[in-house]
């Protein structure tokens, strides 16, 4: 379903002269009505919105009873980017009765410009239940169901679309959203083959398949692709996404000087508020990289505002919570109700995950795929399975975390259950595997790791505060309340030592098996890192860990933001880059201080 004909199937083609025939412009009002409603056809098909709305407004005035009319205007208004005409247009087409599926799919991709998802939604899921087989359909409302972070609701969207039922560009955009779903594989399956067909490719459809390549960590096929791309047509190489992919494999490859270029003008390019954030965090990456902290630091102010901005459409809660970080830190464990808990059927050692956590950008991902590498473990990328768990608990009316122990043996048996279905669908478990669990943010859920998995071991990853809170500042979080936590320092700051405090209090209640894990200590003899790693998980030594780059790009995609580094030989170069924005971030020291001491980081001379 193409957006401009979505509504033009009951309307007689264009069957008289070409545009270009009428001589100089339009002479619409001399024109008859069939005449009139066959350039205003031409027009909508040809993407000559001008033309279209110029022919459609008057269309309308002729008969003004005709929803069909206020339609296509509608449609042709909002390619122009006029979406509060287009809202006109599309009330007075509700007005006189129009309820199509069409209708609603259009109506639906304004609200989304509008940036009204919730309205969206409905119209979407309206006409999804009526078209179930339509997949423009499924990719929209896939679409909207992501950026709202519904997951499980944006797969279900995409459950019917396959390589064999799908045009190549429905499948291309069904797998770069599938990727940032986390579902590599059947992103993989949907274009498998595709460049087989080449010839049959247009410049757009490669220039998708070349993202999928970069965020695949198939840098030189994405190369390939981008130029295959540019070669179709010129013009690619100066579209915003366009500059943004070349920009990035620019970044990969060392050209800084080309990397802030292309950022620079694909952020230039840019009219729409709600997506600057999407130019703006690569930009000031790639001017860190290239030694100008300054004008990083401004525009990463810049990002951060925009991504507020978009947040206030999408998850306004998380804008007005955002001054009062986590406050799930707030609530911890009673001594009185752990020392009433049983673990009479819960899992032992063995049979417990591995979770891997610490505050986010403190060098889990590397010690993810050095661990990976190990044939004894199993890691599934980053997941919320640990929260569905705790779900269970919440929908059976437990007080969790502060009164666990009313939980049967049932109810807790249902918990891990929920858990493992979960993983099952991500990975397979061998016997004699463990389940290696890394997500950084369950450094919050450590009282549901002690109800459900007492023996489980779990690794902190500890790296400099100024360090930690530099790399967020920089990243692009999709997740609302996390995004909104990083939109300033200083409540970054908060968010932090709100957690720290959390961690240590109810690790002090429930005595697991905890290593710690210095990032600026790993990096440092990587090697004798990995050994102690292995030595706290009982396992044999096997040289893979000490490789991690080659075990991520045997994995090809990595959810993170991390994923390009980790192809990287591990190496010191990200230790002490806080020190490029130590005015920004020294004000911050006396809200830290207590964990620079328990860590033994230094502010004015080399850590410890």
């Amino acid at each position: 379903m193409a957006d401009a004909e979505a509504q033009l199937l009951d309307v007689p083609a264009w069957t008289g002269h070409r545009r270009e025939a009428v001589s100089g412009s339009f002479v619409f009002d001399a024109m008859d009505t069939a005449t009139l409603q066959g350039v205003a056809i031409d027009s909508l098909r040809s993407g000559d919105w001008p033309a279209a709305i110029a022919a459609l407004d008057r269309l309308c005035a002729r008969e003004p009873d005709q929803a069909r009319h206020f339609v296509n205007l509608g449609t042709a208004q909002r390619a122009m980017g006029a979406y509060s005409e287009a809202l006109n247009a599309y009330v007075q087409a509700t007005a006189l009765g129009e309820r199509s599926v069409g209708f609603r799919y259009n109506l639906a991709l304004l609200h989304v410009d509008l940036g009204d998802f919730a309205t969206a939604l409905l119209h979407l899921d309206s006409a999804h239940a009526e078209e179930p087989d339509d997949h423009d359909i499924a990719l929209a409302l896939a679409s909207a169901r992501h950026e709202l972070m519904d997951r499980d609701a944006a797969l279900a969207a995409l459950a019917r679309m396959d390589a064999c039922n799908a045009t190549a560009e429905q499948r291309l955009r069904a797998a770069l959203l599938l990727l940032n779903l986390g579902e590599q594989t059947r992103a993989a399956e949907l274009v498998k083959n595709m460049e087989a067909d080449g010839a049959t490719l247009q410049a757009s459809q490669w220039l998708k398949l070349a993202q999928l390549y970069e965020r695949s960590n198939r840098v030189a096929d994405a190369r390939h692709a981008l130029q295959r791309a540019r070669a179709i047509d010129a013009s690619i190489a100066t579209s915003e996404d366009g500059l943004l992919l070349g920009a990035q494999l620019a970044a990969r490859a060392g050209d800084k000087e080309a990397a802030v270029e292309g950022f620079e003008r694909a952020a230039r390019l840019n009219r729409e508020p709600s997506r600057a954030h999407l130019f703006a965090y690569p930009l000031a990456k790639a001017l860190d990289a290239s030694g100008q902290y300054a004008q990083a630091m401004a525009q990463l102010e810049r990002a951060h505002k925009a991504q507020v901005h978009h947040l206030h459409d999408i998850a306004p809660r998380a804008v007005q919570r955002r001054r009062d970080p986590l406050p799930i830190t707030r609530r911890g464990g009673n001594g009185g109700d752990i020392a009433a808990w049983r673990h009479d059927d819960a899992p032992g050692r063995l049979d417990s995950p591995v979770f891997l956590l610490g505050f986010p950008r403190s060098g889990t991902t590397l010690m993810e795929q050095a661990l990976d590498a190990h044939p004894a473990l199993v890691s599934m990328d980053e997941q919320p399975f640990l929260q569905y768990a705790i779900d269970v608990l919440l929908e059976a009316g437990l007080a969790y975390p502060e009164a666990q122990a009313g939980a049967s043996a049932g109810l807790l048996a249902s918990a891990r259950d929920r858990y493992w279905q979960s993983v099952a669908r991500r990975v397979h478990i061998e016997p004699g595997q463990r389940l290696l669990d890394k997500n950084p943010l369950n450094l919050l859920r450590l009282p549901a790791i002690a109800r459900l998995f007492p023996d489980a071991q779990i690794i902190l990853a500890l790296r400099h505060p100024f360090d930690v809170l530099r790399s967020c500042y920089m990243q692009h979080f999709r997740a609302p309340e996390f995004a909104a936590m990083c939109a300033d320092l200083q409540t970054l700051a908060l968010g932090y030592r709100r957690a720290f405090d959390a961690w240590y209090r109810e690790a002090a209640l429930h005595r697991l098996s905890v290593i710690e894990i210095r990032y600026e200590d790993l990096v440092g003899d990587f090697a004798t890192g990995m050994r102690a790693l292995a030595g706290f998980l009982t396992l044999p030594w096997h040289e893979a860990m000490t490789l991690p780059a080659a075990q991520a790009q045997r994995r090809g995609y990595i959810s993170t933001p991390s994923y390009a580094q980790v192809l990287e030989p591990v190496s010191q170069r990200a230790i002490g880059g806080w020190r490029n924005y130590d005015r920004w971030l020294r004000p911050l020291a006396p809200l830290l201080q207590p964990y620079f001491e328990r860590w033994q980081y230094d502010l004015d001379g080399a850590d410890h």
